[in-house]
């Protein structure tokens, strides 16, 4: 099944973006993302990477960190996993890039503390050799 028809099967599967018209590929290097514009607002449809293993991505620790970020209040709104798909649909957020100057930057910083508090960021640590 390719991205798309993953995103299309998103789409029908997941409630806030139904009634979607179409969709727009915003790119990725470990997942393609698209942008999909419904009548219930505006998301991202994260379709992981046939590949990502070869990188060493531990899709289970990811999602764990983009539903933890998102209960913090410092990540997208968290809408939907489909497993079978590997496809994450989340809220999709107009934005900027922190910048070190700036109050919402430490702000973050305080929230990914609480988060790296509570457990690992990036999962087990391992051991290269």
């Amino acid at each position: 099944m390719t991205a798309e028809e993953r995103v299309a099967a998103a789409i029908d599967t997941v409630p806030e973006p139904r009634g979607a018209r179409g969709f727009e590929r915003l790119g990725g290097v470990t997942n393609d993302n698209f942008k999909v514009q419904s009548p219930a607002g505006e998301f991202v449809v994260r379709v992981a990477c046939t590949d990502a293993d070869l990188l060493d991505i531990e899709a289970a620790t990811g999602l764990a960190n983009c539903r933890q970020a998102s209960a913090l209040g410092i990540g997208t709104p968290f809408v939907a996993w489909l497993p079978s798909e590997r496809v994450v649909v989340m809220r999709f957020l107009e934005g900027r890039t922190l910048m070190p100057e700036g109050h919402a930057r430490r702000a973050a910083a305080d929230r990914l503390r609480l988060l790296g508090a509570e457990r690992s960021l990036f999962g087990p640590r391992r051991r290269v050799v």
